[in-house]
C-alpha cells in the first residue's frame, strides 16, 4: 500500500530552518508541484526565498516543508492518480501527507471560536489562538473499506457521481458514538441492505487525499437480496476468486482486500474443521432426529425435564426458526453434526430483559444460541457452535436448565460467568443465566 515505505517516515514534531537542498512540498488545489515524475521531485527550499516554510517530516533521510505560496508556473502540477503510482515510493507518501497537512493549515488560519489570526505552536503539532486560547489539531477523519464476503464471493460496487468510476468496495465515515464494527454494520446495511454476522479487521491506511483514516474489514452476512443505495452506489455485486482478475493499483486499502480474498486469504476459516451455515427446509426431518438424541441425552444424564416434558422443540418452531433465516447447523465429514438457534441485536431474546438475582455484564448489542443440539456422531460439537457464535457477535449471552449440569461444565470451561437467573417460554421452570465476550472467552 501506499504508506508502505518501512521506518524511513518520522512525523516527530519539530521547529526547524531548511537547508537549501531540502525538499519542499507546495500544493495548488488539491496538486503538487513537481520538478520531475520519473523519478518524482520536488523544489528546493532555496527555490522559495523570502516565503514561509514550515517543517513537516522526515521521510528517507530527507528534511520535509511546506510551502505558504503558489507554485510557480514552470513547475508541473501532479494529482493523485500520478501519486498512487509514481516512485520512489517514499516521496509520493510524503506528498500524500503532506497534502493532509497542507489543508489542515489553510483551514484553520483563523479560529473557530473568536475570529482571531491562529499561531503555530512551538512545541507540538497544533495551532493555538492568542487571543483566547483555542487549540486546534490536525484532524483526522476514521472511515471503513469493507470487503463483504459470502460463500466465497466479494461484493464489489461503483460509486455513483463520483469522478472515480472504478471497482470499490463499500466504505463510509465512523460517526460519533460508534465503533468502527458498528460502522461496518451499519453502512452494510444502509448501502446494500444486508445484515452483518461477523466482522475481521484486516488493516488500516493514513490517506492524505481526503484526510482519512482507513480502517479496513472484512465482514461476512446473511443469505439476502442485495438491495442498492443508488444515491451512494451506481450498482453493486458478488465476484468470485477467479473473476476478479488483474488489480492495476496496489496503492489502496481497498485493492489490498480484494486482491488479498482473490489470492485465497479467508477471512472467515471454518471452525476447527466445522462448517456453519443457515439450516435448508429439506433438512428439518434430519434436525427433529437431532433433536429426538438430545432429549434422550438429557434425560440419561439427569434432565429429563428440559425438553422432555413438553417434546420440545416443536417441528414448526424449528420450521420457523428456517424461514427466518435463525435456524444454523454445523457440517463436518459430510454430516451434520448439530443445529442450533442464533441471533444478533441488541434485544436478541426478549426474555432476558427481566434478569433477576443479578445483571448481565454489558448493555449492548448481543448474540444469543437457543436449541443447541449434537448428532453424538464426534465430540466438541457444543463448544464448536458456542466458539463460532462468539466469534460472529463479540458478545454472547445464553441460558440453560439448572438439571442440566452438562452445559454447565460446558459453559464454565469455556469462560461463560453466570449472571442471574431468567424464564423462558417453554415451562416455568427457572433458568440460569450467563454471557461471556469475546477477552474473557477460553477457546475449546
Amino acid at each position: 500500500m501506499l504508506q508502505d515505505v518501512g521506518s524511513v517516515f518520522d512525523n516527530s514534531f519539530a521547529v526547524k530552518s531548511p537547508r537549501p537542498a531540502d525538499p519542499v512540498l507546495c500544493y495548488q488545489k488539491g496538486m503538487v508541484a513537481t520538478t520531475g515524475r520519473d523519478p518524482l521531485s520536488f523544489p528546493k527550499a532555496q527555490d522559495f526565498t523570502g516565503k514561509t516554510l514550515t517543517y513537516l517530516f522526515k521521510m528517507a533521510g530527507e528534511d520535509y516543508y511546506l510551502a505558504d505560496a503558489e507554485p510557480d508556473p514552470q513547475w508541473e502540477l501532479a494529482d493523485r492518480r500520478l501519486l498512487r503510482v509514481a516512485q520512489p515510493q517514499a516521496r509520493a507518501f510524503a506528498a500524500v501527507t503532506g497534502m493532509h497537512l497542507h489543508y489542515w493549515y489553510t483551514h484553520n488560519r483563523h479560529c473557530g471560536c473568536c475570529g482571531a489570526a491562529m499561531q503555530p505552536s512551538q512545541t507540538e503539532r497544533a495551532l493555538f489562538c492568542p487571543a483566547c486560547g483555542n487549540t486546534v489539531y490536525p484532524t483526522i477523519a476514521p472511515a471503513v473499506i469493507i470487503g463483504v464476503v459470502h460463500r466465497g464471493r466479494i461484493l464489489v460496487s461503483h460509486y455513483s457521481g463520483r469522478p472515480y468510476g472504478g471497482m470499490a468496495l463499500l466504505a463510509g465515515f465512523c460517526e460519533i458514538g460508534e465503533t468502527p464494527e458498528d460502522t461496518v454494520r451499519r453502512e452494510v446495511m444502509e448501502e446494500v441492505g444486508l445484515k452483518v454476522t461477523r466482522t475481521r479487521y484486516a488493516g488500516a491506511q493514513p490517506w492524505g487525499f481526503e484526510h482519512d483514516l482507513l480502517l479496513g474489514y472484512y465482514c461476512e452476512v446473511e443469505d439476502g437480496e442485495i438491495r442498492v443505495d443508488h444515491s451512494e452506489l451506481k450498482d453493486a455485486y458478488w465476484l468470485r476468486r477467479e473473476e476478479i482478475g488483474e488489480l492495476s493499483d496496489s496503492a489502496s486499502l481497498t485493492f489490498h482486500l480484494i486482491s488479498r480474498f482473490r489470492d485465497g486469504f479467508d477471512p472467515f476459516p471454518p471452525e476447527r474443521g466445522y462448517i456453519f451455515r443457515h439450516a435448508r427446509a429439506e433438512e428439518l426431518p434430519r434436525l427433529m432426529q437431532i433433536y429426538e438424541r438430545a432429549r434422550a441425552f438429557m434425560a440419561e444424564h439427569g434432565n429429563p425435564r428440559q425438553w422432555g416434558q413438553s417434546h420440545w422443540p416443536p417441528e414448526s418452531l424449528i420450521a420457523r426458526d428456517i424461514e427466518r433465516g435463525k435456524c444454523y447447523v454445523c457440517i463436518a465429514d459430510g454430516n451434520i453434526q448439530g443445529t442450533f438457534y442464533y441471533d444478533f441485536c441488541r434485544d436478541a431474546e426478549p426474555g432476558y430483559r427481566n434478569i433477576e438475582e443479578g445483571a448481565w455484564a454489558f448493555d449492548r448489542p448481543y448474540g444469543v444460541v437457543h436449541r443447541a443440539a449434537s448428532a453424538g456422531l464426534r465430540p466438541g460439537v457444543g463448544a464448536a457452535i458456542l466458539s463460532w457464535a462468539l466469534s460472529q457477535a463479540g458478545y454472547l449471552r445464553i441460558d440453560t436448565h439448572p438439571d442440566n449440569t452438562v452445559m454447565q461444565g460446558l459453559l464454565n470451561k469455556l469462560g461463560f460467568a453466570r449472571r442471574g437467573v431468567i424464564h423462558v417460554e417453554e415451562d416455568n421452570d427457572p433458568r440460569f443465566a450467563y454471557d461471556i465476550s469475546q477477552k474473557e472467552a477460553a477457546r475449546p
